[in-house]
């Protein structure tokens, strides 16, 4: 009897021990969720004044009538799609009020399939948005951006007036500093003019090893 009552102890606090064990690789994981889901991309320091992109490029020419806000995107970052949904809540508030664009990174040696993935497909869909390829990501480099979903505001004159993310943390939608800061600006008020940016890094070692990589060409960092 008392062996028989032994077992049924070592049976039950075993799988006391295996219950214990998961709820804390479960809190474990769900923590470290949370401070990815939390950890802000790097900062940036993109040009204070920009002057119209060079015309053989072809896109985010700054606009003389209204603001022009242009949004960086690494095609298959996952959290990007929640702050492409916020740049549709940011064009439907604010309805012609901005010449928007969203970019595109091809890596240099990528194909063009690279960067034809559903994000684009939803930018595609947003009302009054341009999209473009960031061939080499020139303009990525070009306006400081670091991380996904990098956005930045400029004034008709070139005036940087917002940079930032609008999201309040990777992949979540929903109301956040983030998107309000870019929709005061947007309308004239008082706002803070940096947030942070939610998102994959644009480039990494990673990005690059999904494509052949042919020799990078020089880039000039001039902002003119």
């Amino acid at each position: 009897m008392s062996l028989m009552l032994s077992k049924t102890t070592f049976q039950k606090t075993l799988l006391a021990c295996a219950a214990s064990a998961w709820i804390l690789l479960a809190l474990f994981a769900l923590g470290w969720t949370e401070k990815i889901d939390g950890t802000a991309g790097a900062a940036v320091h993109p040009p204070v004044l920009l002057q119209a992109f060079k015309q053989k490029q072809r896109f985010a020419a700054l606009d003389p009538s209204r603001p022009t806000l242009i949004m960086l995107v690494h095609p298959q970052c996952p959290c990007s799609r929640a702050s492409l949904t916020e740049l549709n809540r940011l064009a439907a508030l604010c309805p012609s009020k901005a010449n928007l664009w969203v970019l595109f990174l091809r890596p240099a040696g990528c194909p063009e399939a690279f960067a034809d993935t559903d994000l684009r497909r939803q930018a595609q869909a947003i009302p009054g948005v341009s999209v473009a390829t960031d061939d080499n990501g020139d303009a990525a480099k070009r306006l400081g951006a670091a991380t996904s979903g990098e956005t930045l505001l400029y004034a008709p004159d070139g005036r940087l007036l917002f940079h930032g993310g609008l999201t309040g943390s990777r992949g979540h939608e929903g109301d956040n500093p983030g998107l309000s800061a870019a929709l005061a600006r947007l309308r004239g008020e008082a706002s803070p003019a940096a947030m942070p940016v939610y998102g994959c890094p644009l480039t990494t070692d990673r990005t690059r090893s999904h494509c052949k990589i042919s020799t990078p060409r020089k880039i000039s960092r001039s902002i003119t």
